[in-house]
C-alpha cells in the first residue's frame, strides 16, 4: 500500500506499507502531497500535490520495488499558484492530474481555475477544459477508458459538477441541486467491469452545526 500526505512541518511525504511490520517512509518533497496513485503491473508509482519551490503543482514519479524506489520530481507547464489533487494512470504513455489554479475554496471559488494535466509517456501538458472557474477533486475511469473527473463548478454551486472526456473531446454534465446548500467537494469512483460510477459530495453553509455540511450520494448508470 502507498499513502501521501504532508508532514507539520509542510513538507510532502510518501509512506509505503508492507503488510507486516509497518511504514516506511520512501520520499519527501519541499511542498505538499494530496494523492497518490500505483500503476502494480509496472511498479510506477504517481504522487501530485503542490510545490513550494515553483508554486504550483507537483509530480512525483517512483519505479522499482518498495523500499528502493527510484523517486524524481516530474517538470510540468508553468502553472503559479496550481495544485492537484488527485491522479489517475491508465497506463505508461497515459496519466491524468486534476486539481485547481487559486484557493479554490468557500467565496473564492470564483477566483480559481479547475486544472487538468496530462502525460503522454514524454511530457505533461494542460488539457483545456469546457469549465472556467473552479475547481477539480476526483478522477478515475470507465470500462471503455472514458475519463471522468468530479468537481465544482462557479457558475453551478448547488450541482456536483462531472467532466467526461470521450474520444478527444470534454462534456459537461451535472448532479441535482444539494439541498442544504453550496458543494463543498465531490467524489468519483468507478463501478467495476461497468460505465456505472458512484460519486459521493459535501454541501451546506460548513459551520458544523445542525445546518452544517451534509452529505449526498449519486449514482450514474
Amino acid at each position: 500500500m502507498w499513502f501521501a500526505g504532508t508532514t507539520n512541518d509542510d513538507r510532502g511525504i510518501i509512506l509505503s506499507w508492507n503488510g507486516r511490520t509497518g511504514f516506511t517512509s520512501e520520499s519527501i518533497h519541499n511542498g505538499t502531497l494530496a494523492a497518490v496513485s500505483a500503476r502494480s503491473r509496472t511498479g510506477e508509482i504517481w504522487a501530485v500535490g503542490h510545490s513550494r519551490n515553483t508554486g504550483g503543482p507537483l509530480v512525483v514519479r517512483g519505479t522499482g520495488k518498495a523500499g528502493a524506489m527510484d523517486w524524481r520530481e516530474i517538470s510540468v507547464p508553468a502553472t503559479p499558484e496550481g495544485s492537484l489533487t488527485q491522479v489517475w494512470p491508465i497506463s505508461a504513455d497515459d496519466v491524468w492530474a486534476i486539481g485547481h489554479i487559486g484557493a479554490g475554496t468557500g467565496d473564492q471559488l470564483t477566483m480559481s481555475q479547475p486544472l487538468v494535466l496530462h502525460y503522454d509517456g514524454r511530457s505533461w501538458s494542460r488539457v483545456p477544459l469546457p469549465v472556467k472557474k473552479g475547481r477539480l477533486t476526483s478522477v478515475t475511469a470507465d470500462a471503455s477508458g472514458d475519463i471522468w473527473v468530479a468537481g465544482i463548478d462557479a457558475s453551478h454551486p448547488k450541482q456536483a459538477l462531472f467532466l467526461r472526456r470521450s474520444r478527444g473531446g470534454w462534456s459537461a454534465t451535472y448532479g441535482p441541486d444539494f439541498r442544504f446548500g453550496e458543494v463543498r467537494g465531490v467524489s468519483i469512483t468507478r463501478i467495476p467491469g461497468s460505465n456505472g460510477m458512484w460519486a459521493v459530495g459535501r454541501d451546506g453553509d460548513g459551520d458544523g452545526g445542525r445546518d452544517g455540511e451534509k452529505t449526498t450520494t449519486l449514482r450514474y448508470g
